[in-house]
């Protein structure tokens, strides 16, 4: 995957991580960030070697916990070697040791050691946009998510990973598995298909009270007119052109984000989403790609067409890379002039959770005929994919967040 930023940091600082991720993400900077960024069955050591060879900048967010950490040191001094800056930002005021101080000596700082967080993610985003010459200007970044402090307890993570296969070990463990990657838009969709497309407001709604129960019927949704913009209707549905796929509003909101079950997604920590979202209601289909590239001709590459299984154009588009689910989002926002993109990690959680603290969105059990995957009780369980709108939504109206597609 084609990036600009590696981010390396101790797990302990995961929460400011997937901030300065959603930040820079926000505003079109493209960042890979493990374990969201490993594919599957990918060894972990030789994933990251890659990454830091194929960025452009090495963000560090610092801390006594990476100062101490000897795989951040590992990962500093292979960016250094390879020619890539470091740019470090520092969230306590501690020294660095020697090793670490031997490759940053004179590395130039960013300071994040008082609060409010998002002032320094968009000085951040600005520094990183002029280092690596790319104009944001025209396209200003939404708030990031706010990470808050570690909470003792919560349901396990609900990740785009979450289509791994089931296994014999603990229930945790059995996420369902997709055939295949798939695109998601808005925020980011590509994994082995094609998922959600996701479109930013143009102005913010009141947000409603965030709750694990569903959204609420049509007459009592939180409404407001946006001039120029989407409806924003908590719940509305529509399409920008007939060629487009069918977004739904989702509410803004807050969730727990990671899980104490996994080390690489501790700690759990409390994510706002504040920015009125749509989200595709379906992964992003064959049909809906297909035009895409006969318009556009595509960027040359095939394999959404060679799946080795039967599939119709309301089946997932799948086998796609993440620049082409880049290069289909920017399609639509060109067609429409709308703010299509993909959506961030924290974002794509927060629709996946829809408002739930349960393993899936319908509960903590897999249960039988809720996704596609090995084990799901399906009739294309380690056939196929399944055509979009197979299985009943979430609480927000959005279709195989688990299961069916791997996404972007």
């Amino acid at each position: 995957m084609a990036h600009d930023v590696f981010i390396s940091y101790s797990s302990k600082d995961k929460p400011v991580a997937d901030a300065a991720c959603a930040a820079l993400e926000a505003a079109g900077i493209r960042c890979w960030i493990a374990p969201r960024d490993i594919m599957p069955s990918m060894e972990w050591g030789e994933a990251i070697v890659d990454a830091i060879a194929g960025c452009r900048l090495m963000l560090l967010v610092f801390s006594q916990s990476a100062n101490e950490s000897p795989q951040i040191r590992r990962e500093v001094e292979r960016a250094v070697n390879k020619g890539v800056p470091v740019l470090p930002l520092r969230i306590e005021d501690v020294a660095p040791t020697k090793s670490l101080e031997y490759f940053m000596g004179t590395v130039h700082w960013l300071d994040a050691l008082t609060p409010p967080l998002q002032e320094h993610l968009q000085r951040l985003t600005q520094a990183v946009s002029a280092l690596l010459q790319i104009d944001i200007a025209a396209r200003p970044a939404p708030a990031p998510p706010t990470p808050g402090e570690p909470v003792p307890s919560a349901a396990p993570s609900v990740r785009r990973e979450a289509n791994a296969g089931p296994s014999a070990a603990a229930v945790r463990t059995r996420r369902p598995r997709a055939i295949v990657i798939g695109v998601a838009v808005v925020a980011v969709v590509v994994g082995l298909g094609v998922a959600a497309v996701w479109r930013m407001s143009d102005r913010p709604v009141e947000p409603p009270v965030a709750t694990a129960m569903p959204v609420p019927a049509p007459a009592a949704r939180v409404t407001a007119s946006v001039a120029g913009g989407f409806p924003v209707f908590v719940g509305q549905t529509f399409r920008d052109c007939p060629d487009c796929p069918e977004m739904v509003v989702i509410p803004v909101g807050d969730f727990l984000m990671g899980s104490d079950e996994a080390s690489s997604e501790a700690p759990i920590h409390r994510v706002q989403v504040g920015q009125p979202l749509a989200v595709g209601k379906f992964h992003v289909t064959r049909g809906e790609y297909g035009r895409f590239v006969r318009e556009t001709g595509g960027r040359g590459d095939t394999s959404w067409q060679q799946t080795g299984f039967a599939q119709d154009d309301r089946h997932p588009a799948v086998n796609v890379s993440w620049e082409d689910a880049q290069a289909y989002a920017q399609w639509l926002a060109r067609k429409t002039g709308r703010g299509y993109r993909l959506p961030t990690e924290a974002e794509w959680e927060y629709a996946a959770r829809a408002g739930t603290t349960t393993r899936y969105s319908w509960g903590n059990d897999i249960g039988r005929g809720n996704a596609v995957c090995d084990g799901c009780g399906s009739q294309w369980d380690d056939k196929s994919t399944a055509p979009v709108g197979s299985f009943s939504p979430n609480p927000f109206g959005l279709h195989d967040m688990h299961g069916n597609a791997w996404q972007w």
